[in-house]
């Protein structure tokens, strides 16, 4: 059974104790977390950052750099962009780098999620390299290597023409 106490030593610490009082858990009046020992999290299989956004837009939705200043998004719309930024995130493990609004995008930087894609540049399979395309928000299969413009790896096939698959986000 964990619990969660206030630490003795300092008065702005707490801490999280197994049943034997080792702390495995603690928080200093800095803010600094301290884990000793493996963090497993179970909410998602990614690392993502907030950045504002022009809209609300869907988990899966390619985004691309915006012009509201360096931490803005807004969906891809052309192929090959090298202003891709990530993916965003349905249930990502790790949140960094809050940014203030209310209009934001939690954007998959690396990891796997479900990304929205199109058959535009032909049929995905897996192993396949992603990239930006023509269709807002989604990626296609990259038949040509342009630095800056990579997604990640394609985790499975894609069925149709258009749909969501999870990806191996991986910018390059």
């Amino acid at each position: 059974q964990i619990r969660v106490d206030a630490d003795n030593n300092t008065t702005d610490e707490f801490a999280i104790n197994n049943g034997a009082n080792a702390k495995v858990f603690s928080v200093d009046e800095d803010g600094d977390v301290y884990i000793k020992g493996n963090l497993d999290v179970r909410a998602g299989a990614d690392v993502a950052e907030e950045f504002s956004a022009e809209e609300n837009y869907p988990a899966g939705t390619v985004l691309i750099m915006a012009d509201q200043g360096y931490k803005s998004a807004r969906a891809s719309d052309r192929p090959y962009d090298s202003r891709v930024i990530g993916v965003v995130s349905d249930k990502p493990a790790i949140v960094m780098g809050k940014v203030a609004g209310e209009q934001k995008a939690v954007v998959a930087l690396v990891g796997a999620v479900k990304v929205k894609v199109t058959a535009e540049n032909g049929q995905i399979k897996k192993g396949d390299l992603l990239t930006t395309s023509s269709v807002l928000g989604r990626a296609m299969k990259a038949t040509e290597n342009k630095p800056g413009a990579m997604i990640g790896k394609a985790l499975e096939d894609l069925k149709g023409s258009q749909g969501e698959i999870m990806v191996l986000i991986n910018l390059q």
